[in-house]
C-alpha cells in the first residue's frame, strides 16, 4: 500500500524525532534532501537519504510512497546505534 504526501510527512516527523534524539537536528533552512546529505556518511545515512526521496516523491512529486518500506526505514534509523571505538 502507498502512503499520500500528508501519511508520508507525519512518519517524515517520527524520522526527525529519532534522529534528533541521536543529536541531529535539521535546521529550518533545510530542505529535506539538504539535511539527509549533510549527515556523517555512516550505516545510518542511506537509510535517511533513502527515506527522504521516498518522502519527496510522496510529499512534492504527487506518487505514492511504499508505507511498508518507509516504516522499514523508520525502524532502521529509530534501531541506529553509532559504533563506539575503544
Amino acid at each position: 500500500a502507498g502512503v499520500c504526501g500528508q501519511e508520508a510527512t507525519l512518519t517524515y516527523q517520527q524520522l526527525l524525532k529519532a534522529l534528533a534524539r541521536k543529536g541531529f537536528r535539521k535546521r529550518p533552512a533545510q530542505t529535506p534532501l539538504e539535511f539527509a546529505v549533510s549527515l556523517p556518511v555512516s550505516e545510518l545515512s542511506p537509510f535517511v537519504v533513502e527515506f527522504t526521496r521516498l518522502y519527496n516523491h510522496a510529499r512534492f512529486g504527487q506518487h505514492l510512497a511504499q508505507s511498508a518500506r518507509l516504516l522499514e526505514l523508520l525502524r532502521q534509523v529509530q534501531q541506529w546505534k553509532p559504533v563506539r571505538l575503544r
